[in-house]
């Protein structure tokens, strides 16, 4: 005896599978330019690299949040094919 009932659906998500991919690129490029714009500010003398670890661990966890709000669970492998 199977415990699926055969008429309740998958849950479906709110997001688009094209919205949740370009909120992941998105925050992985805003990560990856603020990672390299403070360490230049870092070689440069700008900033110490205290200051620049405390705002690149901002920026990161909010890119983290931002992408975690959209349910953004990147599997490149579970993309539906055309």
């Amino acid at each position: 005896m199977s415990h699926i009932d055969s008429d309740v659906k998958p849950i479906q998500p709110v997001f688009s599978v094209r919205v949740r991919t370009a909120v992941y690129v998105v925050a992985l490029i805003v990560t990856v330019l603020t990672l390299l714009a403070l360490g230049l500010l870092v070689v440069l003398g700008v900033l110490d690299a205290t200051t620049a670890g405390a705002a690149l661990g901002v920026v990161t966890t909010a890119c983290a949040l931002l992408a975690a709000g959209f349910g953004v669970a990147y599997r490149p492998t579970r993309l539906p094919t055309p």
